[in-house]
Parts: C-alpha cells; structure tokens; sequence
C-alpha cells in the first residue's frame, strides 16, 4: 500500500511537470494499477503520437479499458486510431479483433472456470466441471468433466480458436463455427457436423436472463437448428462470461435443459 501510495506522488509530481512517459504507465500496471495506467497509456500516445511507443500505448490502453474495465466505449477509439494512422504496427490484426471483440460472449482467460447442471434440479441430477487447460495465441483448450449426480462419468477435450472473427470449435473429425463476431441480430452462418448442415441465427440481442448463477444483461440468443429438423436449442451467450443457457425449442414450446451454476473469471 505504502508502495502504491509512493508510485502515485511520483506520477502526479511528473505530471505537474509536464512529463509523460511510457516507461511509467508500465510501472503503473506492474503495480496493481491499471486504471492509471490505461489513462498514462493514452495521454503519453496523445502528446508523443510520433514516438516509436505510441502505437503500442494506444494498444495497452485500449486493452485494459476493455479486457479489464469492460469499457467497450473506451476502448474502441483508441483501437480505430491505431489502425488508421499506424498500419505498421505488428499487432494490427489482433486490434482489428478486439474491436469486435468488445463485449466478448465467449471469453476464455488463462484461469477461468464455469459449472453447468441441468435447469430441473440446478445441477444436482447432472453437472459440467469445465476448465480452461491450455492457453495461447493460437488455440484454447478447455477440459470438461461431466458427472450424474455425485458420479464422475467422463471427461471430454474441446480445442477452440478464433479466426476471420469466427469462434470455431475443434472436435476430432470436423469443426463448428459456433458465433461469429460482430454480434448484431439476424446474423446467419452455416456449419458441418458429421455432414449434416448446422443453421445457426443470433435472433436477439440486450437481454436479462436470470439462470442459477444470477441475473445477466445484455445478453445475445443464438438459434442453433439441423437442417430439416423439427425442433432446435437457443443458446444464449452472456458478455465478459459465456454461454450461460441452453433451451430445446420447436413449435409452441421452449424447455431449459442446462444453466450456468456458477463460475470463476
């Protein structure tokens, strides 16, 4: 605390002096403090727009008011600036994503946790243990443990990645797109599974939905139907969480089958 404390005269005697710099927002952030830091990240990139860091402070700036502040509003300006004037910059691609990326509904961090269980008992006749287990810029892996009751069953690896602004699933013998990004109503798009055409919809966005692990806002629906089939599942994806529900549909009715229990970000 002392610490912090002394870190903070410091930045705001450098400031009253009129210096900004890199070196001191990444001391910033170090330190435990990342709001200082995104604003010390963006008004050295604001003043110094010429400097060989610049693009990498709109970048780091940008980054924490989304990835940690949820600041979608923030975030965005400064990610289209560092695409418009800085077309050199190696990490481009990864801007251009974040940008749709924000609010992300299917996030995966390096410890995050979710329990699913089926909606009639909250978990008690069925639940999923799902953790993330491997983690880079490439690819994510998540390991799920499914259990009846108290009884371990079995457990299952799923390898996602992101690509074109398409979370796509990996399974042994085919690979899904399972939400594309941006998420706007009445996207469509279309899968494989084992041959059979997926048909997947966004058909709502902003809305609450209260499953066991609380109340969520601005969440987004996602249809999901095999061709030529009389029924479907809607599942919906809460932002900064995940997928939080899934409900079998079809003509005239609408069953919840899992929810999200609870979970660790």
């Amino acid at each position: 605390m002392v610490r912090k404390i002394f870190i903070l005269v410091f930045m705001s005697f450098l400031s009253a002096c009129g210096r900004i710099d890199f070196n001191e927002a990444v001391m910033l952030e170090k330190h435990g403090m990342p709001a200082r830091a995104a604003e010390t990240y963006e008004a050295f990139a604001e003043k110094h727009p010429e400097d060989l860091k610049a693009p990498q402070a709109f970048f780091n700036a940008a980054k924490i008011y989304s990835l940690t502040y949820h600041l979608c509003h923030k975030s965005k300006p400064l990610y289209e600036r560092l695409i418009r004037d800085y077309p050199d910059y190696p990490f481009l691609s990864q801007a251009k994503k974040n940008i749709f990326m924000c609010p992300d509904y299917y996030p995966l961090g390096k410890s995050d946790k979710w329990v699913y269980g089926d909606s009639q008992t909250g978990g008690e006749n069925m639940r999923q243990n799902v953790k993330l287990i491997s983690y880079n810029d490439a690819a994510f892996m998540t390991e799920t443990s499914f259990y009846a009751g108290a009884k371990f069953v079995q457990k299952n690896l799923n390898v996602y990645n992101f690509s074109d602004n398409e979370v796509i699933r990996r399974e042994k013998d085919f690979s899904t797109i399972i939400l594309k990004y941006p998420v706007v109503k009445n996207k469509k798009w279309e899968a494989k599974r084992k041959n059979q055409k997926i048909n997947y919809e966004i058909v709502a966005t902003g809305l609450e939905v209260g499953v066991k692990a609380g109340v969520f806002k601005n969440c987004v629906k996602v249809k999901e139907r095999a061709e030529n089939s009389a029924s479907w599942l809607y599942t919906y994806y809460a932002p900064w969480v995940g997928k939080i529900l899934t409900v079998v549909a079809g003509k005239g009715f609408e069953n919840r089958v899992e929810e999200l229990i609870n979970y660790e970000k």
